[in-house]
């Protein structure tokens, strides 16, 4: 067992599970050279002798201390009044290190619920469950839901037209697959005076943002992120609850974070990005140029029908953002990266075939998603390019705004297939 834990602490292992009672000499040893690894020092009473008031268990607990940076104490219930002994030891050590307290068993269950810290899991997946009583994560927040624990929040996507939006299906279908007993709706304004109200309703969870919000919205709200600043746009409006039960509404930009991730995974392999072009100059742009911009783009050339409106848009990039009148300017210029945000309702451009004809294709990536395949991305494949749906940047950037709402990772798997579903029918 030793050796598998100096492996995980060569390797890197963020959490290494030490049970007390091992090897003293091996156990001083493993926490010496722990390195950046967090220990969870952990006392599995099976026989469910250990009573959660008795000396023998604040024992434990201070041995665990001594070498943890994390407590694990395990029991087993035989009533259901020790869920509450548990909890009310538990309690006695919130100033002290992180403690996970739980009794095994089906009547332990309660307090896997109420365990806030690396409660151990299960899953539907599994053919057996690791240790008798446990839950999923799904359980864990119907069941806190049902007792009042996790309070139900209403999301929203405001803007407008948004009548066929995939985000509702989308964030609902990670909320169902966790448990949590949110809801996603639509919110249509042409204007951002409605949603004065709507915002700082008691049970607003967090909202995404789209045209024609994502400027306008900034004055609603009372802090905007620096990646928003520099992006020079919100499409996602976070809820942090204050110690006094006050809320602070926070203003952040996932969209680049959903062009970034999907390009540099559709770019060939060191692949050297020297020039990117953007098409476009509204809302959405300004974070495909701060996602070109953070892929490392040497060039990064922006284009759109009124030049005066793209020179407006690089002016107030904090960095460098080439404006050109026509893209026949960059008939001698390889590119690596086109981006076009355009409304595929609304765009008929026709693109010299030049922008696609470099030394090494590139990646296309649209950000209109109906239809799947636009002109562009047509285009740009016929020439050998990598192509990204804008339906996959509608998922990716999706998955961080759920995560900043929930504090949870997305389910991106359940996710993807209830908005595939949905848009191939």
């Amino acid at each position: 067992m030793f050796v598998l834990l100096e492996k995980a602490v060569k390797w890197g292992c963020e959490y290494v599970d030490v049970e007390l009672g091992w090897n003293a000499l091996k156990t001083d040893a493993l926490i010496k050279n722990k390195g950046n690894a967090q220990v969870i020092a952990s006392w599995h009473d099976v026989k469910g002798e250990m009573k959660w008031d008795s000396d023998a268990v604040q024992e434990r607990y201070n041995l665990a201390s001594k070498y943890g940076d994390i407590v694990k104490l395990i029991s087993v219930a035989t009533t259901f009044s020790d869920n509450f002994a548990c909890q009310k030891f538990v309690e006695s050590k919130q100033s002290h290190k992180p403690t996970i307290a739980i009794n095994m068993g089906p009547i332990g269950q309660l307090s896997r619920i109420l365990n806030p810290v690396l409660t151990p899991v299960t899953h539907p997946l599994m053919p057996n469950k690791a240790a008798p009583g446990q839950l999923s994560v799904s359980e864990i927040h119907q069941s806190r839901a049902l007792m009042g624990l996790d309070t139900p929040k209403q999301f929203f996507l405001f803007g407008t037209p948004i009548s066929h939006s995939m985000s509702p299906t989308l964030h609902n279908a990670g909320f169902q697959a966790l448990g949590l007993p949110h809801r996603y709706g639509l919110y249509e304004s042409s204007t951002v005076d409605p949603l004065k109200e709507v915002i700082h309703a008691p049970n607003f969870g967090g909202a995404s943002v789209t045209i024609p919000h994502k400027l306008d919205i900034i004055p609603l709200l009372d802090e905007v992120t620096a990646t928003a600043q520099e992006v020079g746009a919100v499409n996602t409006i976070i809820v942090k609850e204050t110690a006094g039960g006050n809320q602070t509404l926070i203003g952040d930009n996932t969209d680049w974070l959903g062009i970034y991730n999907t390009a540099k995974r559709a770019l060939p392999a060191a692949v050297k990005l020297d020039n990117g072009l953007v098409i476009g100059a509204g809302g959405t742009s300004r974070a495909a140029l701060y996602a070109l911009h953070r892929l490392g783009v040497s060039k990064i050339y922006l284009f759109n029908r009124t030049h005066a409106k793209a020179q407006a848009l690089a002016s107030e990039c904090k960095f460098e953002v080439i404006p050109i009148e026509s893209l026949n300017q960059l008939s001698s210029v390889n590119l690596q990266v086109v981006v076009s945000t355009i409304p595929a309702d609304k765009s008929d451009l026709e693109l010299p075939d030049h922008l696609f004809q470099g030394a090494t294709p590139g990646v296309a990536v649209e950000l209109a998603y109906k239809p799947r395949k636009t002109s562009f991305l047509q285009q740009a494949e016929k020439s050998g390019w990598a192509s990204v749906e804008g339906v996959q940047i509608l998922i990716e950037q999706g998955l961080w705004q759920f995560r900043s709402w929930t504090g949870r990772h997305a389910p991106r798997a359940q996710m993807e297939t209830q908005v595939n579903s949905k848009y191939d029918a």
